[in-house]
């Protein structure tokens, strides 16, 4: 007696023993699907990238010239005006901390306006949506006429790098991110008051730099002079590497529109006068500051150069240098 063809099948006619030949197939090459799907992402982003990232333009030969140098008379006339004005000794306190230190901001700021530009270091923490971020630190290089702005990130978030130039590119910032991230993703083109350029920053990249610092000091300052309720002492600090800093201090008793911060303290280089630290601390939920110190913002100036030999290619996406290209 013959067996039944259907011997060692079960009832959906499969084998027994094994499973359906085509979902065997399938199950073998998951991991294929897997890894192309997981390969398929970063070769999407990376081709998105070239088609969204025009080519940059190559430099121009004049491009390469040297900025004019500083007018050297008005930055030695600002210097001796600077220094004409005695830092006390001993800590001064009221109307006479107050006009002193207007004195020795306008004339930095005559002496900042004469300078082509600067590189630097460039340190800064900031607290956005109530977050203290952490601090940044980025190769910094200034024009002031017309203002350009070039920073290369050094810490987190390293080799990102973003350009400004006014009258430039539309007015917009140009930007990549750092490490991967330049390759994946576009480089960018936006306004520098974008909520894509804002993100993670209070203040536009319009703002940087040391004679933007001033600027705004000078304006505290004058009005300063006559609101009695501000407070303003002048004193010296040495920090823990033995360097000795002069220092303003700034408190504000009762919130107002016009003063951002409750307390600010400016530390400034002896003998330039310069304000190479800026820390301003915001207001406490009550409006009222009774001494307490939640730090809205800090910004840090290393290794100024104003000798620093800048071209018009320092500013400029293109610069061989940088990393704006495609790949």
């Amino acid at each position: 007696m013959s067996a039944p063809e259907n011997q060692g099948q079960g009832r959906s006619g499969w084998p027994q023993m094994g499973r359906p030949p085509r979902l065997v197939d399938r199950m073998r090459r998951w991991p294929l699907y897997v890894f192309g799907a997981v390969a398929g992402v970063p070769l999407g982003l990376f081709g998105l990238s070239l088609a969204l990232t025009p080519p940059l333009e190559p430099p121009r030969p004049e491009q390469r010239l040297p900025l004019p140098r500083a007018d050297r008379a008005v930055v030695e006339a600002a210097a001796a005006r600077t220094a004409a004005v005695a830092w006390p000794e001993e800590v001064l306190t009221g109307p006479e901390a107050k006009a002193l230190l207007l004195e020795v901001l306008l004339a930095v700021e005559a002496g900042l306006e004469a300078q082509t530009g600067y590189t630097a270091t460039f340190r800064k923490q900031e607290r956005v949506d109530g977050k203290l971020q952490p601090e940044q630190t980025m190769a910094m290089k200034v024009r002031h006429r017309p203002f350009a702005i070039y920073l290369k990130f050094l810490h987190p978030d390293a080799g990102k790098e973003v350009i400004y130039h006014t009258g430039r590119y539309d007015d917009h910032i140009v930007a990549h991110g750092g490490k991967l991230t330049r390759l994946l993703l576009p480089r960018l083109k936006v306004p520098p008051n974008s909520p894509l350029a804002m993100k993670g920053n209070r203040h536009p990249v319009t703002d940087a730099g040391l004679l933007n610092l001033v600027k705004k000091l000078v304006r505290f300052r004058r009005m300063d002079l006559t609101d009695h309720d501000a407070e303003t002492v002048l004193d010296r600090v040495t920090d823990e590497k033995g360097r000795t800093y002069l220092r303003s201090a700034h408190a504000h008793p009762h919130k107002t529109g016009d003063r951002p911060f409750a307390y600010v303290e400016v530390l400034y280089d002896p003998q330039t006068r310069i304000p190479v630290q800026f820390e301003g601390f915001d207001w406490p939920e009550s409006g009222v500051w009774r001494g307490e110190r939640i730090l809205g913002e800090r910004y840090v100036y290393e290794d100024v150069d104003f000798e620093a030999e800048l071209t018009d290619l320092d500013f400029d996406p293109a610069n061989p240098a940088y990393e704006f290209r495609r790949f």
